[in-house]
């Protein structure tokens, strides 16, 4: 009779053990996601005082020395060039990774019930000959759908980033801004998302405004849900433009396709820029009109286009209706034996098919003030070809 009082006592103490335990998770788990959004408000701050151009090698040690428990960099990290990328996960981010995936969805909902928002902060800053270039940041939350029977949700993400050159905008250029696109993914499935791209040379107060994140949505309790909720400023932007863009495509039918940018922006953009001859021209009917096959000699390289050879034609298309309506000061005059500026991303295909993606106002006549002002928009262009882009 004695073992009863016994288990009865040993069960008791289990119950409580128990009790306990959940308890203290359940204080532990709200706690340190306020921990995790104080951590992030404070990496924000750092990322968004550096100076584009300005900050200097002192600057990203400071900010490697001071958040080294969380940061990482690949290969060579020096004042020549570094990554060095910041991870503010949260429990949820540091524990599911040495979990069994079949564990993850019954333990989210109940991870959501005691306060927790499953997701992280991310910073990266990027150091060229000195100074920092670069600088991102990314807040992603975890969204329960609304009465959804089995936990299902989606991923909240908000980024501001650096690109080196427009091309990595990944869409057309506003030439209202032609430094930094805004906008949102069409095709996110599972997940609702805005963004802004930046180049270094976007004015310091619109990239100010870009990193403004609302860091709430780590410890609400009712979660955010859309890109207002989450980078209000930057969706505002993004609202207006569309709209905008609407309007306009009721009132102004047609494609606008006078050449916005200046022979510097072109030198400073583009990864590659020649001097070329035109070899040859042929007039080739396309699907959306006549078009012009121009055949080019390589004349000189100003900037990079290693691959081109002496010898080797690289050939482009043109839009004849572009060529007509080009607004630089010089007419594109295709004959035979003229000499042109080209500016241009690296090529998709090499020998044999030897094409270059350049439009007509890509292409710049050759003239000593045109060639200066290349020349001119090369000197301000320090970035490496390729970049270190990790997770």
């Amino acid at each position: 009779m004695a073992l009863i009082p016994r288990w009865r006592k040993i069960l008791q103490i289990t119950l409580i053990s128990l009790f306990v335990f959940v308890g203290m998770i359940a204080i532990y788990v709200p706690v340190q996601q306020h921990i995790l959004r104080w951590r992030a408000e404070q990496l924000l701050a750092d990322i968004r005082d550096l100076q584009l151009g300005k900050s200097t090698w002192d600057d990203a040690q400071s900010i490697m020395n001071r958040w080294g428990a969380w940061g990482q960099y690949e290969g060579v990290c020096s004042e020549k060039l570094c990554s060095y990328q910041i991870n503010l996960p949260d429990l949820s981010a540091r524990f599911a990774a040495s979990l069994p995936k079949s564990f993850i969805p019954r333990l989210f909902p109940l991870y959501r019930t005691l306060g927790g928002r499953c997701g992280f902060a991310l910073a990266r800053i990027e150091v060229v000959d000195g100074r920092i270039w670069g600088k991102d940041y990314t807040l992603l939350v975890d969204v329960p759908l609304v009465d959804s029977p089995d936990g299902s949700s989606y991923l909240l993400t908000a980024s501001a980033n650096t690109v080196w050159r427009t091309e990595d905008f990944h869409g057309e250029i506003n030439a209202q801004h032609a430094e930094y696109r805004i906008g949102h993914p069409g095709g996110c499935e599972g997940c609702m998302a805005v963004y802004a791209r930046f180049t270094p040379f976007t004015d310091s107060e619109t990239v100010n405004d870009f990193f403004i994140f609302n860091l709430d949505c780590i410890t609400r309790r009712n979660p955010c849900r859309d890109q207002m909720d989450i980078m209000p400023s930057v969706w505002k932007r993004v609202l207006a433009e569309e709209a905008k863009r609407d309007h306009n495509s009721v009132s102004m039918p047609g494609v606008n396709r006078a050449c916005w940018q200046t022979p510097e922006f072109l030198g400073r953009d583009e990864e590659n820029v020649v001097i070329a001859e035109v070899a040859a021209t042929q007039p080739v009917q396309d699907y959306g009109g006549p078009m012009t096959e121009v055949n080019f000699y390589l004349v000189d390289r100003l900037k990079r286009a290693s691959f081109w050879n002496a010898d080797a034609r690289y050939k482009v298309m043109i839009d004849n209706a572009a060529i007509k309506t080009r607004e630089h000061p010089e007419r594109l005059d295709l004959k035979r034996g003229a000499k042109f500026i080209l500016t241009f991303p690296a090529p998709s295909q090499l020998p044999p098919y030897n094409w270059l993606d350049i439009n007509a106002c890509n292409i710049l006549q050759l003239t000593d003030a045109a060639l200066a002002a290349v020349r001119q928009g090369m000197s301000r262009d320090i970035f490496p070809a390729t970049r270190s882009r990790w997770p």
